[in-house]
């Protein structure tokens, strides 16, 4: 008989199915209550990896959030809410492995499915809340970003429809996952009257339009990648940022097939310990997809992380807060002069700022520098600012037959 049917029974007989196996046993098989065959380990192992880097890159992208940038935007409160369900998720995983666990289901007594059901249920909205409040927050960023201030009306509304689509779709995942069973404790709770409907339709129908929104999101951002005005070197490594998603998609794909083959074997316990690997992971990479972006930002010259990183004896490629740029002074055998060295400038586009009338000229040939002041006599310096420029020229003398030429190489 199965749990459909128990309420059907006497209470005298219900009690005696509920001692039982909670799935007829294959033939030769005993069941084993007190230590099942189970895959409790991967599962917490995989709970723990997760849940350790997302925090890690939760922790990254609040120090570039609050304590570089000293600014929140909306996209990281829909991320520490989705932070916050992430962990909730993860206790889902410890209290099924610390119940019956992910063992066969003729190695747990009936009585105990009813716990079983019940986190299930419980680990399946906690999913979709979290991917879409995830999901939200990476798209708004996008958004901002990539289509600042109504630029590229294109990919804005692109985002913000694909945002309004998503939030729909997995509010009505777990209104549908929430209303599956009339009344509602027959979810869990099977000797309850009542009527459900196919247990496997809505974990199957999410985990497509899941992974099919996971390769929208992946494919969006990469024409505008491809756009702008970079080094083929910085597009890529730009590209390979978002295309973390690729990672994310496959663990979609995954949760996909994992959700079919579930939907054919009876043995639910034992095969739905792969389908909560799988979005253990799809979620974590969605997180580095929405953090990696700011480690940059607290690798900058001055901030916690990298003070702590140069106290391990490592030495990172320290940035420019202020501007973004690496800071590389240039210095000279001239006369010291107020404002002489400079920074070189590399594509994080610093603002130039106006200097007013102040010139400065370069007579001569090589080995003579000599300098014209006009207007302002020491212009005032500024962080990031280009204070004065230099014009070197370099001449080659060529003697031929008594006759010196003198020809500008550059």
């Amino acid at each position: 008989m199965s749990l459909d049917q128990l309420y059907l029974l006497s209470p005298e007989q219900r009690e005696k199915m509920l001692d039982g196996p909670a799935l007829t046993p294959p033939p030769n098989e005993v069941p084993n209550y007190d230590n099942p065959h189970n895959h409790n380990t991967a599962v917490i192992v995989s709970a723990i990896i997760c849940q350790v880097i997302v925090a890690v890159a939760m922790i990254i992208r609040a120090h570039a959030q609050i304590l570089v940038d000293k600014k929140l935007y909306v996209e990281d409160a829909f991320g520490f809410v989705a932070f916050a369900l992430e962990n909730t998720l993860g206790y889902c995983g410890y209290r099924w492995a610390h119940s019956a666990g992910f063992s066969h289901q003729w190695d747990i007594r009936m009585r105990d499915m009813s716990e079983i059901l019940y986190v299930s249920n419980l680990s399946h909205s906690l999913y979709s809340a979290t991917m879409m409040t995830l999901k939200a927050a990476i798209l708004l960023e996008w958004a901002r970003i990539l289509a600042p201030r109504g630029t590229n009306r294109p990919f804005y509304w692109a985002c913000n429809i694909l945002l309004c689509i998503n939030i729909l779709f997995y509010l009505s995942v777990i209104i549908a996952r929430e209303l599956s069973c009339i009344p509602r404790e027959r979810i869990w709770d099977k000797t309850v009257p009542g009527t459900c409907i196919q247990g496997m339709l809505i974990p199957i129908t999410s985990a497509t339009i899941n992974c099919i929104s996971d390769i929208i999101i992946l494919i969006l951002p990469q024409r505008i990648i491809w756009k702008l005005k970079m080094t083929r070197k910085k597009k890529l490594g730009l590209s390979l940022v978002f295309a973390t998603g690729i990672l994310a998609v496959l663990a979609s794909i995954a949760r996909l097939v994992t959700a079919v083959r579930t939907s054919f074997f009876p043995d639910m316990t034992y095969h739905s310990f792969s389908l909560v690997i799988s979005a253990y992971y799809e979620i974590m990479l969605g997180f580095l997809i929405f953090c990696i972006p700011m480690v940059p930002r607290v690798l900058t010259q001055g901030t916690l992380i990298s003070k702590a990183l140069a106290s391990l004896g490592l030495r990172p490629c320290l940035i420019s807060r202020r501007s973004g740029a690496d800071k590389k002074t240039v210095q000279t055998n001239s006369p010291a002069i107020p404002g002489r060295s400079y920074r070189r400038i590399g594509e994080d586009e610093i603002a130039l700022g106006y200097l007013g009338n102040s010139s400065v000229g370069i007579d001569g040939s090589l080995g003579q520098t000599s300098y014209a002041r006009g207007g302002l006599p020491h212009p005032e310096v500024r962080e990031g600012g280009i204070i004065r420029t230099t014009l070197v020229e370099v001449h080659e003398q060529i003697k031929h037959d008594n006759t010196m030429t003198d020809k500008p190489v550059f």
